[in-house]
């Protein structure tokens, strides 16, 4: 019987019950009906209400593995563990279901795999975070948001293409989702273009700006104010700059996570104002508060400000070796101006597949990211100086974990060994602790 079905049902049941309630008062009269009226309607009420109470009660797990994907991922995967493993000790509470308010689906495995598969996908644990959400699929084929999750799992590993299936068939499904909605129908649309046409959208591509900080340019760098609609970044960036949408969303993207991001360089400093003057116009229009600003392009990108990111390097012996900075630490010069930007190693990183075990070497609140590396072959260190007093500053990264299988830097894929910075002074298999501006120049983060 579909959960439909079954609330019809119970609605008729009610209806009969209050019509058959109504019927004996009418015959008792209205002396008995005012001493029977109010406990009456007072059970109906119970009736009515008991079994959501039971519900709530029932899927406490369930519920508080929901609530907290996003804001508490970590306290989340508990949750949802624990309900799936009382699920499998007591297989009636797949009933408990049909007692309380609508759900996506009708089957609570499913909800709950969902769930675990979101707050994984939080914690970082991607390959077991897919794993939960295929067998959420496959426990109920109809339920839209393991198709919506999956996708957006494919777009943190920076393909696009793959998600789309993935969020067509939530959309399919009765999924209610605006941005997706509009990255869908803006695929859709662009396929449906002659290929001549695919890369330029609406405007030619002469217009298109370069996509890379050249010396001697200058570039126009968009500025997160948090208000700004995402979907409206993204249509400004096709719309002034001719950027495919694909990069449009890459963008727009850096923009959120880290605050700020370069979308074009010109030859002309007046080239690149009049750009810079059509998107906050273009915003203004439409009441953003959308800004951004010119600078001249630089042989090596500014310190990321306030953004934990991670560089890597080779010691010696070929050894390679992750460095966390916290915002803080030093980075040698030499990590800045590659084809790949410091900042995007991370998300390169996830993609890298397990070599073997790892040792945790320091403890930590969440030491998940710190594992997950050293799990991939590298040696991982941290900054760890940010809320330390001078005197007590170490001024060094510290080894947090290391592999018990390690990757040699000839291993690597293409991207991430171009970014590699070499270290001929250090030896990452035996070194706690490892002072980077001790053997190269390197950079700071500014200070006001």
């Amino acid at each position: 019987m579909t959960r439909g079905r079954y609330l019809f049902l119970y609605f008729c049941l009610l209806c009969a019950v209050l019509a058959c309630g109504g019927l004996v008062l009418l015959a008792l009269g209205p002396a008995a009906s005012a001493v029977i009226v109010f406990p009456v309607w007072g059970g109906l009420l119970l009736v009515m209400f008991i079994p959501e109470f039971i519900q709530r009660i029932l899927l406490i797990d369930l519920r508080a593995g929901h609530r907290l994907i996003n804001s508490q991922p970590d306290v989340s995967v508990v949750h949802s563990r624990r309900f799936l493993t009382r699920l499998s000790a007591q297989p009636w509470l797949k009933h408990v279901i049909w007692l309380g308010t609508s759900h996506h689906s009708h089957n609570i495995e499913a909800i709950a795999r969902n769930n675990l598969g979101g707050a994984l996908m939080g914690v970082g644990d991607l390959d077991t975070a897919r794993s939960e959400l295929e067998r959420s699929i496959a426990l109920d084929p109809r339920y839209h948001l393991p198709y919506k999750n999956m996708g957006q799992l494919l777009l943190r590993s920076a393909r696009f293409q793959d998600a789309l299936p993935w969020w067509k068939k939530a959309k399919a499904l009765g999924m209610k989702d605006s941005w997706i909605d509009w990255v869908v129908e803006a695929a859709e649309y662009r396929n449906a273009l002659p290929i001549g046409e695919r890369a330029t959208s609406q405007i030619e591509a002469g217009r298109r700006a370069p996509a890379e900080e050249t010396p001697g340019t200058f570039v126009v760098e968009i500025q997160n104010d948090n208000k700004t609609p995402f979907v409206f970044v993204v249509s400004m960036l096709e719309d002034v700059f001719a950027l495919p949408g694909l990069e449009s969303i890459r963008i727009t993207q850096r923009v959120d996570a880290r605050g700020r991001a370069v979308c074009a360089a010109f030859a002309t400093e007046t080239e690149a104002e009049g750009r810079a003057t059509q998107v906050m116009a273009m915003a203004r229009e439409n009441d953003h508060p959308l800004t951004c600003i010119v600078r001249p392009a630089t042989t090596a990108g500014p310190y990321p400000d306030g953004i934990d990111f991670i560089w890597i390097a080779r010691d010696a012996q070929g050894r390679v070796g992750a460095f966390v900075t916290a915002g803080e630490g030093p980075v040698p010069e030499t990590a800045f101006g590659r084809k790949v930007d410091v900042e995007d190693i991370a998300d390169l990183l996830r993609d890298m597949p397990e070599t073997g075990e790892a040792h945790l070497l320091a403890s930590m609140p969440d030491p998940s990211s710190f594992l997950a590396l050293a799990r991939c072959g590298f040696h991982v260190f941290d900054w760890d100086d940010l809320h330390r007093t001078y005197q007590a500053s170490t001024d060094h990264y510290q080894i947090r974990a290391r592999p018990v299988v390690e990757l040699m830097a000839d291993a690597l894929p293409e991207a991430l060994h171009a970014a590699l910075v070499a270290l001929p002074a250090s030896d990452f298999a035996w070194e706690e602790a490892i002072a980077p501006h001790h053997q190269l120049p390197c950079r700071r983060p500014a200070r006001g």
